[in-house]
């Protein structure tokens, strides 16, 4: 009696041993690394833990796979043919991982490019076609009559997109220039005020303090006027104006205001301790005398409430020294007089 042939157990072994060691990889050994590199100044070992994420399971179990393929029993051509789909696989998920590190690299090395999309997906898709082409080497298909169809595609694609390229070299233009950066609290032409929030491939948003997003073409934004009120220092004027009326001592009334502005600038969040306000007469109307506080505040954001502050505390400090406010002029009716005949 002929006897049965046995199945060996050695591939199957291999697999599940490639898959089991990719699960503790990646439940254990990527969150080890990422601790390990979150206690060091470098920037790349964090780009290249964070990159390592889902692909240390493939990593292992393409590895069991290749261990185990000597011992399942197939025919030459479909273990050729399974050795080299393998190694496909594993040229694809390097090329995935390459991208990943690229883009988190550029990411790491500025942190007011970190948010700048981009810059990342520009860096990430270089990636991939030089990755696609190694590929295709890799396939044995020709590199030279791909680059040359890419070639004519490019330039039909170019002509048809010509506003979206527009935007995308407009918005690499930004980017380089670092005229604008991500962070920045800017001005728009269109008066608009905000906090740049991305630098995208076609637009730029812009979120404003209603907490509303102002999406700008990138091309227009190269071409507007922009002021940066983040640079070249982030701080700011702030101006406070108020008035007074004509029979007050405007030198009392300077060193009130003054030394409202030092308490403001003391005690209030969002402005700068050290400054030294300054009150100046702007303006002299029918009513009075129109005068101005400077103040300075730390950042854009925090202006709205530091000129609410100095205008509560302003104008408590001017009542109670008994600083008269301006003059509203009012329509008097003389006793006798006749009512104003009302035009037609």
């Amino acid at each position: 009696m002929p006897q049965a042939s046995r199945v060996s157990l050695a591939p199957w072994i291999a697999l599940a041993s490639g898959l089991a060691l990719g699960f503790l990889a990646e439940k254990f050994l990527q969150p080890a690394l990422a601790r390990l590199a979150e206690r060091t100044p470098l920037r790349w070992d964090k780009a290249f833990v964070k990159s390592l994420k889902g692909l240390l399971i493939v990593w292992f179990a393409l590895a069991g796979l290749l261990a185990a393929a000597p011992d399942i029993d197939l025919s030459p051509a479909a273990a050729e043919r399974l050795h080299f789909f393998t190694v496909l696989a594993i040229c694809i998920s390097l090329v995935v991982f390459a991208a990943r590190f690229a883009g988190s690299l550029v990411a790491a090395l500025s942190e007011h490019v970190a948010s700048t999309s981009i810059l990342r997906n520009v860096v990430r898709l270089f990636v991939y076609v030089v990755g696609a082409l190694v590929v295709l080497d890799r396939l044995g298909i020709a590199i030279t009559p791909v680059l040359t169809v890419l070639g004519v595609g490019g330039l039909a694609v170019s002509l048809a997109l010509k506003d979206t390229l527009s935007n995308l070299f407009a918005g690499m233009q930004i980017v380089a220039s670092g005229h604008v950066r991500v962070g920045d609290a800017v001005r728009l032409e269109s008066s608009e005020e905000g906090i740049v929030s991305d630098i995208q491939w076609r637009v730029t948003t812009v979120r404003t303090a209603a907490n509303s997003l102002v999406v700008v073409p990138n091309a227009k934004l190269a071409e507007s006027v922009v002021t940066n009120l983040s640079r070249p220092t982030p701080d700011l004027v702030v101006r406070v104006p108020f008035a007074v009326g004509f029979g007050n001592d405007l030198a009392k009334v300077e060193q009130l205001a003054v030394a409202v502005g030092r308490q403001v600038q003391k005690e209030t969040p969002g402005a700068v301790p050290d400054f030294t306000p300054v009150a100046r007469a702007a303006a002299w109307s029918e009513s009075g005398i129109a005068l101005v506080l400077i103040l300075r505040a730390q950042e854009p954001s925090q202006e709205g409430f530091v000129r609410h502050e100095a205008l509560k505390k302003l104008h408590a400090r001017l009542d109670a020294e008994g600083v008269t406010p301006p003059f509203a002029g009012r329509a008097v009716k003389l006793e006798g007089a006749p009512a104003p005949k009302e035009g037609r």
